[in-house]
């Protein structure tokens, strides 16, 4: 785990990016594999969205949040994922709803300097992100290794 969680955040030290992006540009490309390969061919792309500072009016983030929120209620596979520098790290959290109907929350930290902190998986029911912030509330979730 502590390996995939220095995966996830390769690269977010870049400049903070306004619109959804691939995901190859913003993290790794093993994560990314690891992502896809838990949601699926068809699964639906809510973005890898990056802030610098919490921003309510950001359009790509807004629309994300759409997409992650319709699919879950949907029950269809996605994929979504928010990184952020609070002050002295980089926060990345990953929303996976794979083809089977489960929901992944994979929740990742590093230090600036790419040290990794911590890197947890949880399965979960219930997820929400929130409206201003996009940080994502995870209720209903055990902690459990990635198949």
């Amino acid at each position: 785990m502590v390996c995939i969680a220095a995966l996830a955040i390769t690269g977010c030290a870049a400049p903070a990016a306004r619109n959804k992006e691939s995901w190859t540009q913003k993290a790794d490309p093993d994560f990314v594999q690891l992502v896809n390969g838990l949601a699926g061919e068809d699964a639906r792309d809510c973005g890898f969205h990056y802030y610098s500072r919490v921003d309510g009016e950001n359009y790509a983030g807004r629309r994300g949040r759409e997409c992650a929120l319709a699919a879950m209620r949907d029950r269809r596979p996605f994929k979504y994922a928010t990184a952020r520098v609070p002050i002295d790290s980089v926060a990345v959290e990953t929303l996976i709803g794979a083809p089977d109907g489960t929901l992944w929350y994979l929740d990742f930290g590093a230090g600036l300097d790419e040290a990794v902190l911590t890197g947890i998986s949880y399965r979960c029911t219930s997820l929400d992100i929130d409206r201003w912030t996009f940080v994502i509330t995870h209720r209903d979730c055990v902690r459990q290794p990635l198949p």
